[in-house]
């Protein structure tokens, strides 16, 4: 690849790690600063921000190494790779919190009377949002074990190598492929049928009270919200963990301009999420602009805000619809 191809990347790569890690440090500063953001949903957005953030911070070695003249090897080496591998710990922490998300929303909308022991609550995430770091951190396990940094022998540039090539590479591919392929087809499933209940199945929203409807309204803000986040994580995942399991298990060569392109897709992920928020939810965008510039927001918004926080609530104890076919 060319040297300004990869000067180019590495701009778009550096705009897209700032913006995250801005776009992302927002959305955590605006729910603890406004208790009306405290709800479980919120919760998981923060865990998803939080896991963005720690994927951009940890790829930045590998940005720094790119145009570096001397590249670290040896115990060095494998100290600066193995700090750059990191990345997998918030990729796979966003993976576990995608999925949640998408079994809350299933919940909630198709079985919204299962009974409160069922439904997820900030109780619930106490224990769930450290098991994902746990699972990350597990997930991250065999790369730093067994990945070794070697000296090319007509360069001072570090590689990383599988140390038991065959059996650990293919349980760690497999691995990948269960994290992102399965997860990927779960929220599919998960989410067609949320999609179906909310848009497409026949309701008589005429005989619903204005508050129910306000409850109907914020559902499909909502789910509209995370659906998008989840295609956006499975437009820009999928493609780089399929050709990964492909490079390493067939003879197939591919262009040098793939992997940097894949690379700036995930980057880009990481970076759109709160841009995703601010366009769908208006509550959302209103709160953000009044934290960076205060007294900017109208009263019309303030009061806006204030009946969006009420269905909020409402929304989050699955109130019971008076006609059955509303049932959301």
């Amino acid at each position: 690849m060319s040297e300004s191809a990869e000067i180019a990347g590495t701009v778009v790569t550096s705009v897209l790690i700032i913006t995250s890690i801005v776009g992302n440090s927002l959305v955590c500063a605006l729910t603890k600063k406004n208790n009306d953001f405290a709800n479980p949903m919120n919760y998981l957005l923060i865990n998803l921000a939080v896991a963005d953030i720690i994927f951009v911070i940890f790829t930045i070695p590998k940005m720094i190494l790119l145009h570096s003249s001397i590249q670290p090897n040896g115990a060095t080496g494998k100290l600066f790779y193995t700090f750059g591998t990191f990345s997998w710990v918030g990729a796979a922490s966003s993976v576990f919190t995608l999925v949640t998300v998408a079994v809350e929303r299933y919940w909630s909308v198709v079985h919204p009377y299962g009974g409160s022991g069922k439904r997820l609550t900030i109780r619930k995430l106490r224990v769930l949002l450290p098991g994902f770091w746990l699972f990350a951190v597990i997930f991250e396990i065999p790369i730093v074990m067994f990945v070794v940094c070697e000296e090319k022998i007509d360069s001072q540039f570090c590689i990383r190598v599988w140390s038991h090539e065959k059996d650990i590479r293919l349980a760690f591919l497999s691995t990948l492929l269960a994290l992102v392929v399965i997860s990927t087809t779960l929220m599919f499933a998960l989410y067609s049928r949320v999609v179906y209940i909310l848009w497409f199945r026949r309701n008589n929203d005429a005989k619903l009270s204005h508050q129910k409807r306000g409850v109907l309204r914020v559902r499909k803000r909502v789910t509209l919200m995370v659906i998008s986040v989840s295609v956006i994580f499975g437009i820009t995942w999928l493609p780089d963990s399929i050709l990964h399991i492909v490079v390493q298990t067939t003879s197939i060569e591919l262009s040098p301009f793939i992997f940097p392109i894949l690379h700036i897709m995930i980057m880009f992920n990481s970076a759109v999420n709160p841009f995703v928020y601010a366009l769908i939810n208006q509550r959302f965008k209103e709160k953000i602009k009044s934290m960076l510039f205060p007294g900017s927001t109208s009263l019309v918004s303030k009061n806006s805000s204030d009946l969006d926080t009420q269905s909020v609530e409402l929304a989050n104890r699955n109130i019971q619809p008076t006609a059955k076919a509303t049932s959301c």
